[in-house]
């Protein structure tokens, strides 16, 4: 995905704090950049250090113009050795310094883990509070840029994992700019990892203010009554797009914005559960015991009352990221969200164009399991008010008088009648429904 020269020439402007009453329209890597310059200007203490940071701006111009103002002494270029640049850093961190280290590409931070996990995630509990470790470790992470193997790593799990360590994640530029500052304040390390996807995507306004957002918190981009939509990096820009999508289907979608996947904000996805009764959780990482895995037990245990159906993900495969050819096929897109939006909502459409053909096959379909599934899915809409009973009534007639099959299945036939009786009850004389026919 190729680079417009006019975003690259733009970048290589000097970017010095200006007038906190004025704003800018940015890109992420443009906030990212502005973040670095406000906090190197605010405190003397704030260094940077990474491979061809200081001459060349960053390999993707985050650092552009920072060495040309304050100078070679707090902007540094490194060799190419993550191992000593994480190394370096926890002994700056150590030592009153708030060093901002970049890794090229989420792909070789593993070299750094050493230092990370054995020394500045446990620093601070090691000598009983005596030395913290303000430090932040900046990597690009994610695909969908076309880049070889070791650049599109999505590994954020490894570090979620680990005791000690903050593991940030913005996914605008509003937030790169808000989250990079409070992770450069925060007295203990982060890992602020980039969804270099997203780099340029989007623009925001902007005001250079210094002013950070909240870490460890979860940020609701949407409201929504009947599902909830839980993501974060890029895949966010998907979820709102299925968001969209799903409105236009009758169906409102709450999406919320993890942004610190760890420590995590359990509270916000769980208010929000409870709400809609109904979740998704969106990563592009692999399934396989990703923070996908971790949200969804969390609120398997604090929602289990709430919840109406089990909690989906929608996730990237148990490989490694293909080459270009493929990697469209890995990364997820705005209708896999939505058709698994639409099946935790009860496996069948929220319209009656996508509803009634189902129904009208039911009752010759000779699966048991799926007739069962079928009378609790449209149980579960009509709670949900998300279908009128006037849509169902004639199938159910026809499905109660013509089914010859129902015998050997009593617990379905009740269920069926049931469902019938609390359909019209809900029916007014003129055949509409009342409050949605909601049970």
């Amino acid at each position: 995905m190729g680079m417009p020269e006019s975003n690259i020439a733009s970048l290589d402007k000097k970017h010095s704090p200006g007038d906190p009453a004025t704003p800018h329209i940015v890109t992420m890597i443009d906030a990212i950049n502005m973040a670095l310059h406000r906090a190197m200007a605010s405190d003397s203490n704030v260094v940077v250090l990474g491979e061809d940071v200081a001459t060349n701006g960053g390999v993707f111009r985050a650092t552009v113009g920072l060495k040309e103002r304050f100078g070679h002494k707090r902007v540094m270029d490194t060799p190419l050795a993550e191992t000593l640049i994480a190394g370096i850093s926890i002994g700056m961190a150590a030592q009153q310094l708030r060093p901002v280290a970049e890794i090229q590409f989420m792909g070789f931070i593993y070299a750094t883990m050493e230092h990370i996990v054995s020394h500045a995630a446990r620093l601070r509990n090691r000598t009983r509070g005596r030395l913290s470790c303000p430090m932040v470790l900046r990597a690009p992470y994610g695909g969908g840029i076309h880049a070889p193997e070791h650049h599109s790593e999505s590994t954020e799990a490894l570090f979620a994992h680990i005791p000690g360590l903050r593991v940030v994640i913005p996914s605008s530029p509003t937030r790169a700019y808000g989250l990079l500052l409070s992770a450069i304040e925060d007295p203990d390390p982060v890992i602020f990892l980039e969804p270099k996807r997203i780099y340029r995507m989007v623009k925001q306004e902007i005001y250079d203010d210094g002013v950070g957002l909240p870490l460890d918190t979860c940020y609701t981009l949407r409201q929504g009554e009947h599902i909830t939509l839980i993501s974060w990096g890029a895949m966010v820009h998907e979820t709102l797009q299925a968001a969209d999508q799903l409105q236009e289907k009758g169906i409102s979608a709450e999406v919320i914005d993890v942004a610190t996947i760890s420590p995590l904000d359990i509270d916000t996805l769980v208010a929000s559960v409870q709400k809609t009764g109904h979740c998704v959780i969106i990563q592009e990482a692999a399934r396989h015991c990703g923070v996908a895995a971790e949200i969804s037990a969390s609120l398997q245990e604090q929602t289990f009352t709430a919840l109406k159906a089990p909690i989906a993900r929608v996730t990237g495969f148990d490989t490694p990221m293909p080459y270009l050819r493929r990697e469209n096929i890995y990364m997820n897109h705005a209708d896999d969200i939505v058709t698994a939006a639409i099946a935790a909502l009860g496996h069948v459409g929220c319209d009656g164009e996508r509803l009634l053909p189902r129904l009208r096959a039911f009752y010759v379909h000779d699966d048991w399991q799926y007739r069962q599934q079928t009378v609790i899915a449209l149980d579960r809409l009509l709670q949900r008010h998300i279908i009128e009973g006037a849509d169902i009534v004639d199938d159910l007639d026809v499905i109660l008088s013509t089914s010859p099959n129902f015998e050997p299945a009593f617990p379905l036939k009740r269920s069926l009648d049931e469902l019938a009786t609390r359909v019209r009850t809900h029916m007014t004389p003129d055949g509409s429904s009342r409050a949605g026919a909601g049970g």
